[in-house]
Parts: structure tokens; C-alpha cells; sequence
């Protein structure tokens, strides 16, 4: 969804959510953006999501080599 979609049916913006849990490292390759109640989530198990959110960007990287 859409940030304005997010808006309109939580009444909160995004989060932005760093894949290696490293806050400094603000590469775009290690960014995702996250609703609050996935970010919080996503803060538990953190082998587990690191995986998910790797396997995600190269899916996305995949897409736009084809284009």
C-alpha cells in the first residue's frame, strides 16, 4: 500500500526499516519501509526477516533489469 493509502486507513505514515539493523548504514539497497505494526515485527527474529527482506530486494532488482 501506498503511503497515502497507509494514511487514510491507519492514520500514520510508514516507517523506514534498515535490513542489517544497522542505523548508519542508510544505503537505499538497505532501506525498506515497514507499517509500525510490521517494523515492530520485524524486530524480533531478525535472522529470519534479514533473509526475508534480502530475498525481497533481489526480487525487486530482478524486475528492474528486465525493464
Amino acid at each position: 500500500m501506498t503511503e497515502e493509502e497507509h494514511l487514510i486507513v491507519m492514520g500514520k505514515g510508514l516507517h523506514v526499516h534498515h535490513i542489517d539493523y544497522n542505523k548508519q548504514n542508510c544505503d537505499i539497497t538497505n532501506l525498506i519501509t515497514l507499517c509500525n505494526w510490521c517494523n515492530l515485527r520485524a524486530n524480533k527474529n531478525k535472522d529470519y526477516w534479514k533473509k526475508i527482506f534480502k530475498n525481497k530486494l533481489e526480487v525487486i532488482k530482478c524486475n528492474l533489469k528486465k525493464d
